[in-house]
């Protein structure tokens, strides 16, 4: 790949492009870097790159003839030309996805603005692409041209010493990456966490996709959106943020035949002594979801239908009969015909392909 760089400043290239990972890749021959002054493609005796802004206002523009004839210039250097990318706030989010679009192409021409920016016929008939690392303001684009190099030069074939480390770095799966830990095991009282001590690699997959998630949810919930997530894992995020979707899990219900030895115990660990709803019932309210402890009944003989005395999980639904619908072409064993009003919802009770007691209510009444 090579990457032509138009700037007025080429020094400030110096120290990142002759160290680290795109020092390799420039030695190794992955990726050629040239830097290209538009001042040297001017005609007057001071070598003007810029001008006032007609109609007036602060600042000062960089003017088309320069930039033009430095491109022209640079694109003949060499086979076949480069897709010509100008970096302004204005341009498209420089994100993991564009980084690997860019990173394709076998040369790029990057314009880096200055002052109050560039003359628009540089934008509109000169360049094929335009790009921004951020909504902020820098004081030229040579820093962002800097990021943009170093993110597409770790794509290049063999750059990196595995390309693991490419596909699990944050953002290469829409996701933050997982907590990292090395030696020592444990440092000033703090540990590592056991699971990484295992050696059970399906356990050490399974802790990290998981903290990859519940990390991006707290600290960048904008790219859960388009990360590559399971149903699963997309359900037990809306139930850990407590997210309004269609339907979603509200109530987990388990029956004892010594109602108080369970409340006790759920209790304890909860630090909540709960509420007790009636002499069989009671409820510890874990938003979103609520534990119901319920006093099982004698042993009866199995049957099809399912009651309020069963042993269930109950879901919130916008809707129940458009739920129930959806419920019965989905293969449950059994539906219940009708939707009933109880508690001053309306619901239904189903049962699941295995048999297990499923009950689906509206959260507030219609």
């Amino acid at each position: 790949m090579r990457i032509d760089i138009v700037t007025l400043f080429p020094e400030m290239f110096a120290g990142p492009f002759d160290a680290s990972i795109v020092a390799r890749a420039r030695a190794s021959g992955a990726v050629e870097v040239a830097l290209h002054d538009p001042r040297a493609y001017t005609t007057d005796r001071h070598h003007v790159v810029d001008d006032y802004a007609y109609g007036g206002g602060p600042g000062m523009v960089m003017k088309p003839e320069p930039l033009f004839d430095c491109v022209d210039a640079v694109q003949a250097m060499d086979q076949p030309p480069g897709r010509v990318v100008l970096l302004t706030p204005q341009g498209r989010m420089l994100t993991h996805a564009v980084v690997r679009e860019l990173a394709a192409e076998p040369r790029l021409v990057v314009i880096c603005g200055h002052y109050e920016g560039v003359d628009e016929r540089v934008r509109s008939a000169l360049a094929d692409d335009e790009i921004s690392i951020g909504d902020y303001v820098l004081s030229g684009g040579e820093p962002a041209a800097i990021v943009l190099v170093d993110a597409a030069v770790r794509h290049q074939p063999g750059v990196l010493g595995s390309q693991a480390s490419l596909e699990e770095e944050s953002h290469a799966q829409g996701l933050l990456e997982y907590p990292q830990y090395t030696r020592p095991a444990e440092y000033r009282g703090l540990a590592v966490p056991e699971v990484l001590l295992s050696g059970d690699h399906a356990a050490v997959a399974r802790w990290r996709r998981r903290q990859s998630i519940e990390r991006t949810a707290a600290r960048r919930p904008d790219l859960l959106a388009r990360a590559a997530l399971t149903a699963a894992e997309r359900w037990l995020l809306a139930a850990a943020a407590g997210a309004s979707r269609e339907v979603s899990l509200a109530e987990v219900t388990v029956t004892t035949p010594d109602l108080e030895r369970s409340v006790m115990f759920y209790a304890a660990i909860l630090g909540d002594a709960g509420d007790r709803l009636s002499a069989d019932r009671h409820e510890f309210r874990l938003q979103p979801l609520v534990l119901a402890i319920i006093r099982s009944k004698p042993e009866r003989p199995p049957a099809v239908e399912a009651d309020a005395d069963d042993e269930r999980m109950t879901f919130a639904v916008d809707d129940a009969r458009a739920a129930q619908v959806r419920v019965r072409a989905a293969g449950a064993l059994w539906v219940e015909r009708r939707v009933h009003r109880r508690a001053g919802a309306r619901s239904f009770f189903a049962r699941d392909p295995d048999g297990n007691v499923l009950c689906f209510a509206e959260e507030e009444p219609p």
